[in-house]
């Protein structure tokens, strides 16, 4: 059966940033290296194999939020959302991307945010859990305070969504004070789907998982990723194929809805009948 899809947490990361990468995190392996910086090779075959039609990209971890320097880790967003962005330039048909930013400086991350949406056509933002910081990196800044309203104020007028793996957001007010900010949560709600309307499947391939969260929340909240490089292509698209749900169930979230929220009627050709 094949199914065609939508993968919305694919990790990646141009060449030329790894120096930037591996100074906030340690050094990648050449094999990580070689997966995460292919844009036109394996990557591309596989989603060709697999009736992936458009993946949208990421920048894998640590990302800015890992580097605990506020200077170092506003050049490392603004870098890697360029090169990211000059990727899907090159592949606006099989490629979309999140931005990624510093999240130190609320006004800092703000700008940030609005130019890679703005000017650079990136779909939304992909954050860590929390902001690294401190001198020796041992502190940790998260999203939910007042001082982050601005971001999350700008999140709902530029109608994109904050794609995290973090739950306190949703306990301390934010989507009460901003209920138009989308949020998505990868990994199948990172187990609070009970809490959270807004839900992927990345690295979670598992059929009663998928049928308790559509029970939960409903398949229209639901979207389909693999969490490529780091869970496989195959087994991600194979399972979704086969997974006892409905054609409809399955044609929501295996795209529609990403279509939906991401706007991206223009860049695909339409579905066969």
């Amino acid at each position: 059966m094949s199914v065609r899809t939508i993968a919305i947490e694919e990790a990646s990361l141009p060449i030329k940033m790894f120096p930037e990468w591996e100074r906030a995190g340690g050094e990648f392996p050449d094999f990580w290296k070689k997966k995460l910086s292919d844009f036109d090779g394996q990557r591309l075959e596989e989603m060709d194999r697999c009736g992936i039609e458009l993946a949208i990209l990421s920048s894998t971890v640590p990302g800015p939020q890992g580097e605990p320097n506020p200077e170092l880790a506003e050049a490392m967003a603004r870098d890697a959302n360029d090169a990211l962005a000059a990727v899907v330039a090159k592949r606006p048909d099989r490629f979309a991307a999140f931005a990624t930013l510093s999240m130190h400086n609320v006004e800092a991350a703000c700008r940030e945010f609005e130019r890679a949406v703005r000017e650079l056509g990136m779909c939304g933002v992909l954050l860590n859990n929390f902001q690294v910081a401190g001198p020796y990196g041992q502190d940790a800044i998260y999203y939910d305070g007042r001082e982050f309203d601005p971001f999350w104020d700008l999140a709902e007028q530029l109608g994109v969504p904050v794609y995290l793996h973090a739950l306190r957001l949703i306990t301390t007010g934010v989507f009460d004070r901003y209920p138009g900010a989308q949020l998505i949560l990868g990994h199948n709600g990172e187990h609070i789907v009970y809490d959270m309307w807004r839900v992927t499947t990345s690295g979670q391939f598992s059929d009663h998982g998928l049928r308790h969260a559509i029970n939960e929340i409903g398949a229209h909240r639901i979207m389909f990723a693999i969490d490529y490089p780091y869970e496989e292509n195959e087994a991600g698209t194979s399972w979704f194929a086969s997974t006892p749900i409905t054609d409809g169930e399955r044609a929501a979230i295996g795209r529609e809805n990403a279509i939906k929220l991401f706007n991206l009627a223009d860049r695909l050709r339409p579905a066969a009948r």
